[in-house]
């Protein structure tokens, strides 16, 4: 799992500084406060699925102290999700990204689940929408249904307690859980498009900040104790996080509002940011290339299939004793290039059959 540590690749998973990406809206900076406390995770099996928990919310396990509150970069811990693969590259981003959610513990199958589902929307609704799971994404996230995760909302509900537990409580306490979780939960799918909803009106804000105030900007604590020099002030948009399913949708809703458009690299998968109006499919090149790795590697990974297509192609032609006019007819119609390096390779490689099966069979496959 590669690792972070304030927006750069480094030797040891951590995401302690402030937001290592810029985002503005009209002018209007936007900042990202995410502070949370960060307790070591473990994780053990559960019903065919892992079960990623905090270690000191278990009283089956030993005290583990919490260490102190410091800011998060949102945007190194978004790269870092996105690249979590396991269930054990999982515990260890929640050992230090801080909690994933209100809820006491993660099932690898809903880590997956939001991985997928940030990645929609990352995305963009009109590029999202054109697949089916992210059609199902996005109206997760602007509408009130659920048809995206594999648990509706009163199943995640019921997978958080004793299968008994409801008849215990009685119908009304249950009601009031289950609305309690299905509130949490949409207000989670909505963060990245509207975390100005009514349950979170606190958590987006105007706010200044001193320009001449010498202090570094992540630290807040130091900055507002001085006090703001009204004839340096300046303003920014405060997005606040208090978990790490908020971080990272909130640096979504800063890229969306801001016009920064993502795609999906056809050849590694990974993200990249659009900045090209010509159809970009591939990350960009390093500054010091002028092509894309990604895009070349790709190419060259599809001459590849082609060649062996056309080949297997021409062998079975052959095989079947049809003449070059009528494999060239019938390889306009299946799409299948043709062409000279192409033929003699197949050619060889009917030679290699020809001669393995010599004495195996009274007769020998013949290119013409």
């Amino acid at each position: 799992m590669p690792t972070v540590k304030n927006g750069q690749e480094r030797g040891e998973l951590n995401f302690e500084g402030f937001q290592s990406e810029d985002r503005t809206i009209e002018n209007l900076q936007v900042r990202i406060d995410f502070q949370t406390p960060r307790w070591v995770h473990k994780y053990r099996e559960k019903d065919g699925d892992w079960l990623l928990y905090p270690v000191n919310m278990r009283s089956s396990e030993e005290p583990n102290p919490i260490r102190e509150t410091t800011n998060l970069d949102p945007y190194a811990i978004r790269r870092a999700f996105e690249q979590v693969r396991d269930h054990k590259e999982a515990t260890r981003f929640l050992s230090e990204a801080g909690r994933f959610w209100i809820f006491e513990s993660v099932s690898w199958r809903q880590f997956q689940e939001w991985q997928r589902f940030f990645g929609w929307l990352r995305l963009g609704p009109e590029r999202g929408r054109e697949y089916p799971e992210g059609r199902k994404a996005w109206d997760a996230a602007v509408g009130r249904d659920n048809e995206f995760f594999s648990q509706s909302d009163e199943e995640f509900t019921r997978s958080r307690f004793p299968s008994g537990f409801p008849n215990e409580v009685g119908s009304a306490e249950w009601k009031g859980i289950v609305w309690e979780d299905w509130q949490a939960l949409w207000t989670l799918r909505r963060f990245a498009l509207h975390p100005e909803g009514p349950q979170l009106a606190a958590r987006i804000s105007l706010a200044w900040i001193d320009a001449s105030d010498s202090h570094e900007p992540e630290n807040w604590k130091a900055r507002s104790s001085l006090g703001i020099n009204p004839d340096s002030r300046i303003p920014f948009l405060r997005v606040e996080a208090q978990t790490s399913i908020e971080a990272i949708a909130a640096t979504i809703y800063a890229d969306l509002a801001q016009g920064v458009r993502y795609g999906r690299c056809k050849h590694c998968l990974r993200f990249f940011k659009v900045e090209s109006a010509h159809g970009q499919e591939f990350c960009a090149a390093p500054v010091h290339l002028q092509s894309s790795p990604c895009k070349n590697s790709y190419l060259q990974n599809e001459r590849r299939k082609n060649e062996r297509r056309a080949t297997e192609f021409l062998i079975v032609c052959w095989s079947e004793g049809l003449g070059m006019a009528e494999i060239r007819a019938k390889a306009r119609m299946s799409n299948i290039r043709l062409t000279a390096a192409i033929t003699a390779k197949a050619r060889k490689k009917m030679s290699e059959l020809a001669r393995q099966q010599k004495g195996g069979t009274s007769g020998t496959i013949q290119a013409r």
